[in-house]
Order: structure tokens, then C-alpha cells, then sequence
């Protein structure tokens, strides 16, 4: 398949509705959180632009403060009633203005926004990849329910470490040790 392996130049990373309300009651909501923020401090040393998404924010509230935290300077944060990105007008655009077709997928809820979001890019000719221990459901089942369906439309599914290492290619740059404490 081509495109699936991950490349500095032709990804960015999507960060789904990681807020408070929807977050406490996913199934392991505190390791998808932390593989998030590991995600997003690789994001910024490898300068990937990056998205981040809330739904109707007006009555879920806002990005957790530790992601929040973790978002790069410059990134993009928006507010969204469809539960796919692509399916809002705004989001899409954001995401098309990156002209990078490899979109990193992480967040909540794997088998809802997420799940629409990834098969809508590929509807859109973008290459999504869902990280795996980066994203959940609210129980173990709709989670690998969403994997499985996920997968079997054609998105690419990857780990955090996974996604970072093929992001920096090979060892021995400045970016590479910045990454490594990230992963002892």
C-alpha cells in the first residue's frame, strides 16, 4: 500500500475532542491521555503541524489542561457539532491548508469521531493513521469493534512509538535524542 509507512513530510497530527467530560469515561482514559501528550511533544520537535478538536465545546468543555499543555505553539484548535472533523467546513479546510496527506489520528471516542473522521479521509484522499494506544472507547469492545472496521476500510493503525520512530527515520540526529527520553 503506498503511503503506509509514515514520512516528516507528508504528515500532521489530529488530536479528537480530548476533553474532560468525554475523557472520564473512556476505558483507560489516563494511558490514551499520556500517549497523546507523547505524541504531541514529538509533534513539536519534529515540527508536524498539528489540529486539535473539540465537540460543542459550549456544553463538554475544553481541551484537557494536560494536552492542552502539551499542543505545539501555532496549533490550530477547533470547535466542531459534527462528529467527523471532515464533515465540518472549517476543520476540513484546516486540514487540507496543511497539504500534507498522511493525517495521525489520536483521541476519543474511537468507534464515534474518530472512526467517522478517519473513514471521511479517506473518502477525502487523505491517508489516515489511527494510533492505537492513543485512542479508546468507552469499553474495550467498541474499541477493537471501531480498530477492526477502521482497518478493514483501509486506515493504517500504528502505536505511538511506532509513529515516532518512522517519523525520524533513523538515529543519531538532534530530534532523535530530543524524542529518546520519551521512550526509555
Amino acid at each position: 500500500m503506498p503511503g503506509s509507512t509514515l514520512n516528516i513530510q507528508t504528515a500532521q497530527l489530529l488530536v479528537v475532542d480530548m476533553q474532560a467530560k468525554l475523557l472520564n469515561v473512556q476505558h483507560d482514559a489516563a494511558p490514551v491521555e499520556a500517549e497523546c501528550i507523547r505524541l504531541l511533544k514529538a509533534a513539536a520537535v519534529l515540527n508536524l503541524p498539528v489540529t486539535a478538536t473539540t465537540q460543542n465545546a459550549d456544553r463538554l468543555g475544553g481541551i484537557v489542561p494536560s494536552v492542552l499543555d502539551a499542543l505545539p505553539a501555532g496549533t490550530a484548535t477547533l470547535d466542531k457539532l459534527h462528529f467527523s472533523v471532515m464533515a465540518d467546513d472549517n476543520a476540513r479546510s484546516v486540514i487540507q491548508t496543511h497539504n500534507r496527506q498522511q493525517v495521525i489520528l489520536c483521541g476519543v471516542e474511537s468507534h464515534i469521531c474518530v472512526c467517522q473522521t478517519a473513514l471521511d479521509l479517506l473518502d477525502c484522499g487523505f491517508n489516515p493513521f489511527v494510533v492505537c494506544d492513543a485512542v479508546t472507547a468507552r469499553t474495550p469492545a467498541r474499541h477493537a469493534l471501531a480498530l477492526r472496521r477502521m482497518e478493514n476500510a483501509g486506515v493504517v493503525l500504528t502505536c505511538v512509538e511506532s509513529a515516532v520512530y518512522e517519523l525520524l527515520e533513523k538515529a543519531g540526529t538532534a530530534e532523535f535524542r530530543s524524542l529518546l527520553p520519551l521512550f526509555k
